[in-house]
């Protein structure tokens, strides 16, 4: 009995602090599905020119996500222990690493953008369309604002807080 009660306990706070990853694992779904609808409207072109480039892009985003983590684990063990400057350092470190490896990660993009769709095997066809979809969709200045969402997590322990 007492130990069906720990675990209902322990699932009930498991769902309570895992509920806002699932429900952004679902909302990025749903913006993927949404992105496929609007370009696959386009034709088989867009569509393939777009996909040609999607293993660079999750590969992107997954390192993105990484650095992210990495700043989140550093800023609670600091807020854990209580230590509210060091977790106020590792959020500036954060917001500073997140734009420079944003900015990083922009130019490498706008840098391979003419290359990497031929090296992944784009057709000629679709080629010069797959080529301007990197260079204007995944390198903009949206990288380093996409890393700060990870990488901030924190914002109580910001020096600004």
């Amino acid at each position: 009995m007492k130990e069906q009660k720990i675990k209902t306990l322990y699932m009930a706070q498991t769902f309570h602090l895992a509920w806002p990853a699932i429900a952004e694992q679902l909302l990025l779904t749903m913006a993927t599905y949404v992105d496929t609808a609007m370009i696959g409207s386009l034709g088989a072109n867009a569509t393939a020119a777009v996909a040609i480039n999607s293993s660079t892009v999750f590969l992107v985003v997954g390192l993105l996500s990484a650095v992210g983590v990495g700043f989140s684990v550093q800023t609670a063990h600091n807020l854990g222990r209580g230590n509210l400057d060091a977790a106020r350092k590792v959020s500036l470190q954060a917001l500073w690493g997140s734009i420079l490896f944003g900015l990083l990660v922009m130019t490498c993009c706008l840098c391979l953008s003419p290359w990497l769709p031929k090296l992944l095997g784009a057709d000629p066809t679709i080629l010069s369309d797959a080529q301007r979809y990197l260079f204007f969709c995944r390198s903009n200045l949206h990288w380093p604002f996409f890393l700060l969402f990870f990488a901030v997590p924190k914002i109580p322990a910001l020096p600004c807080c």
